[in-house]
């Protein structure tokens, strides 16, 4: 913990490799929250904090974007920043430097990351696996499920900024109203390809917790990748959409510090929910491009779109799509009556339960399903509101 310029007490939390190979590269990540109980005595709504990495002569570090982050005055930040290090031949022990700068530019506290550089670990020999130990320590323990909680594993794929197609995964575990449980937090990018072979063991873990009470599986992903049909991917026997809901969320939208963006967000989300809710939707040709910001609360497509990205900046929480090569009619649409029915809160439970007949039928799933809730966001990132 570290008090600023500011007055402020903050302290990092830091995910970092613990055991690096040399030549390759591993991701570190450093964000900031508030420490003690002494509130937010500023009439500005939020400041700008740096990081920097040094690794010495060692360990070659290089930013990935920004590096400073900001400070809000509900205790979180808008995301991490961060770093891309690759430690060279040498090997034994080793450390990199981080560094926390205020806003004037004064550091307020370095602290020494310990690393070990080494070759990788024989087959038989355990990797060491890089966690956030602040914020392990605030979650609930992986006790059995309290029978009709709503739960949900969330896994979000990252783009790892080194590599074009590799992904860090983070998988979390949330019971609703508790902190989530981080089961995974990769510091190194896995292909897409491996992804879902590599998901087995949280996922048996979370099958296991929750036992047979209500439960979702969520889809962090990159806007362009939005519509990719992870409700096909097989863990285990079955197919994840014959399993549980299976839905799609923007990592844009999650992590972006736009705050009149995460205001429409919540406001088309609360009113989805509410007898208020506006449903557009759309039977026209795939050159369709989204302009419309103002009423939709749920899009329907017939087609897959070119850009989610214009409907996710409108803040639209759910988006319901046709997926190529789906060849049924128009009239074959199973979601009509749930429009008509105004029973929009239960449109994963609804897909899910049009997947599964499907798939007892022989048929191809044909639909994808943006869900996006703005209230509850994955381990290490604020539920974000405009300030008052």
């Amino acid at each position: 913990m570290a008090t600023t310029t500011l007055g402020l007490e903050v302290e990092p939390v830091v995910r970092w490799p613990r055991r690096m190979t040399p030549g390759t590269t591993y991701l570190v990540e450093a964000d900031l929250r508030l420490a003690g109980d002494g509130g937010w005595p500023y009439e500005e709504e939020e400041f700008s904090f740096t990081f920097l990495l040094d690794g010495g002569p060692g360990i070659a570090v290089e930013a990935i974007g920004e590096s400073t982050l900001v400070l809000h005055r509900f205790g979180g930040t808008y995301g991490p920043v961060r770093f891309a290090a690759v430690a060279g031949e040498h090997a034994g022990p080793g450390a990199l430097w981080l560094s926390l700068l205020t806003p004037r530019g004064i550091i307020a506290r370095t602290d020494e990351l310990k690393v070990t550089v080494a070759p990788p670990a024989r087959q038989d020999e355990p990797e060491e696996t890089s966690v956030l130990p602040d914020l392990t320590r605030q979650v609930p323990d992986r006790t059995p499920a309290r029978p009709g909680a709503a739960h949900f594993l969330t896994v979000q794929l990252q783009p790892s900024g080194v590599d074009d197609d590799g992904y860090l995964v983070t998988v979390w575990a949330q019971e609703q109203g508790d902190h989530p449980v981080p089961l995974r937090m990769d510091d190194q990018a896995t292909p897409l390809r491996d992804i879902p072979a590599s998901l087995a063991e949280p996922f048996n873990e979370f099958r296991g917790r929750v036992n047979g009470s209500e439960m979702m599986i969520e889809f962090i992903l990159p806007n362009r990748m939005l519509d990719l049909p992870v409700e096909r991917w097989t863990i285990g026997a079955e197919p994840l959409g014959s399993v549980a809901p299976v839905v799609v969320r923007s990592y844009e939208r999650i992590h972006s510090s736009d705050a009149a963006l995460h205001d429409r967000w919540r406001r088309h989300w609360e009113r989805l929910h509410s007898p208020q809710a506006a449903v557009a939707a759309f039977v026209v040709q795939p050159q369709f491009e989204w302009h419309d910001q103002s009423n939709a609360d749920l899009l329907t497509l017939e087609f897959t779109p070119r850009s989610f990205a214009p409907m996710v900046d409108a803040g639209l929480p759910a988006i319901v799509w046709r997926r190529a090569g789906d060849t049924r009619s128009s009239e074959e649409n199973p979601f009509v009556s749930t429009f008509h029915s105004r029973d929009l809160p239960r449109l994963p439970q609804l897909v899910h339960e049009w997947r599964r007949s499907a798939q007892e039928r022989g048929q191809e799933v044909g639909f994808g399903l943006l869900w996006d809730d703005p209230g509850r966001f994955p381990g290490g990132f604020p539920a974000l509101r405009a300030p008052l």
